[in-house]
């Protein structure tokens, strides 16, 4: 019964301290996931709008000479040279010189025909739109639309590899911190106990490891300590009970001759006595 329940005992601190280790490294490496999924977010979102800003002003500056000579096919060159950028998805150039403006280039990336640019503000960065000016005088206007599908598309296969790396970092801490505190821990609390379960049983003369240089061993060591001390009482006390026992034979032994002396003298007493009253 005592076995049963230590058993459970044991069984139920181990598993909680399981628990709560696991527990702590999952918040702990969560957080640090979440800590870097958010920068990486804020990074890739820096870097596609400073990129996107480049794009605009390298056109902006492309179609100064274009757009005053009106030069249709240069300003065309211009338009697909922003379009090798796979995030863009529109590009237009607006005429500021002539009355009425002239049409000039605008490409939209197939798919996005249909898109209301200034609406969707989630799938797309804001509309970076550069005034083209020359001597002074505005003569253009450049808008430059740049799609967040692509960055997404990259941050959550990045999402993912950190995610599998987080749970591999999970499993690894863990397991590793398990082994650790069940070979240096548990393992010998377990062989403290079983040492502690024979001494209960009346065994004092059961060994107890005390190999350890840490506070399990010093309990270890203080636990043996104890336990020579009781069975060195006990011997103690057996061999005082020992000497008890003679004491009180030998005390028995001479108080039964002291009275078969006495009962001796008695009847020699009474002998004589009786000798002397028939004498007289």
């Amino acid at each position: 019964m005592t076995s049963d329940v230590s058993t459970n005992h044991r069984t139920s601190l181990n598993r909680r301290f399981s628990l709560a280790l696991i527990g702590v490294v999952t918040v702990v490496v969560l957080l640090f996931f979440s800590i870097t999924v958010w920068l990486t977010a804020r990074n890739n979102e820096t870097e596609l709008r400073e990129h996107s800003q480049q794009l605009a002003t390298i056109g902006k500056q492309s179609l100064v000479t274009a757009i005053w000579n009106r030069d249709d096919n240069g300003i065309r060159d211009v338009v697909d040279a922003l379009f090798k950028d796979e995030n863009v998805v529109h590009v237009s150039v607006i005429d500021l010189v002539d009355d009425p403006p002239r049409d000039l280039p605008t490409r939209t990336r197939e798919g996005f025909e249909d898109q209301d640019f200034a609406t969707s503000s989630g799938e797309f960065l804001p509309p970076f739109i550069e005034v083209v000016q020359y001597k002074g005088t505005d003569i253009g206007r450049l808008e430059l639309v740049v799609s967040r599908a692509r960055l997404r598309k990259q941050f959550w296969l990045h999402v993912a590899g950190i995610a599998g790396l987080t749970v591999a970092l999970v499993v690894a801490i863990s397991m590793t911190s398990l082994s650790i505190t069940r070979r240096y821990i548990f393992a010998p609390l377990l062989r403290l106990e079983h040492s502690a379960s024979v001494i209960a049983e009346g065994n004092l003369d059961a060994t107890i490891e005390a190999e350890q240089n840490d506070e399990i061993g010093q309990l270890a060591k203080s636990f043996d300590g104890m336990r020579s001390s009781v069975r060195n009482l006990i011997t103690d006390l057996t061999d005082a009970r020992s000497r008890l026992d003679d004491v009180n034979r030998n005390l028995e032994q001479k108080v039964a001759e002291r009275t078969a002396e006495l009962e001796q003298a008695t009847k020699i007493a009474e002998e004589a006595s009786r000798s002397k009253g028939e004498f007289l």
